[in-house]
């Protein structure tokens, strides 16, 4: 796999720390390991604004190239099951669609090998609508699902919660978006 940190700068966005949450996923996403074959729902999970969907973005990002196909839906909660299908499905197939046969999503998503961002499900009926629903998924599929709300996964999903930027990162984070570098300014160590 490619180096993750020099195909991405990330830290120039604010994705302070993702080299280290990314080496924590990888073996969690099953990504380049014997066991790549096998269909996954992996949830990120945590308290808003923890950097949830800037952590999905860059899974993203990072793993696209690696399916048949491959779709990032945000805002999921708001938006109609038909019209998540409909966006699913045209992202999916590369079609540009008014309308879509369900039987024909079934078929693609239970035949290909995807990769599915879902970002802010909230409840467990929008998940059961809008993806498990056409469960199993096509080998070595992957569906990420972003939610403030562990409890929207089956059992057999993967769960990760987001946690707090270590110090050093949590500084770092604050001295690019105050000074856009990476260290205090010097006479600004002490308030920073």
């Amino acid at each position: 796999m490619k180096n993750f940190s020099s195909k991405y700068p990330n830290h120039r966005k604010g994705l302070v720390g993702i080299e280290k949450i990314y080496e924590e996923i990888k073996p969690l996403l099953k990504i380049g390991s014997d066991d790549s074959n096998e269909a996954i729902t992996f949830g990120i999970w945590g308290m808003g604004g923890m950097g949830k969907t800037a952590l999905a973005n860059a899974l993203y990002k990072k793993l696209f190239g690696e399916f048949e196909g491959h779709c990032f839906l945000a805002n999921v909660t708001e938006k109609l099951e038909e019209v998540i299908h409909r966006d699913l499905y045209s992202k999916l197939s590369g079609k540009n669609i008014s309308s879509y046969d369900p039987l024909e999503l079934r078929l693609l998503l239970q035949t290909e090998r995807v990769l599915i961002v879902l970002d802010d499900v909230t409840i467990p009926k929008k998940l059961e609508e809008v993806i498990y629903q056409f469960y199993p998924l096509g080998s070595g599929s992957r569906v990420i699902v972003t939610t403030r709300n562990k409890q929207i996964f089956r059992s057999d999903a993967v769960k990760y919660m987001v946690h707090d930027l270590e110090f050093h990162h949590s500084l770092e984070l604050f001295c690019l978006t105050a000074f856009e570098e990476k260290q205090p300014k010097d006479g600004y160590e002490d308030i920073s």
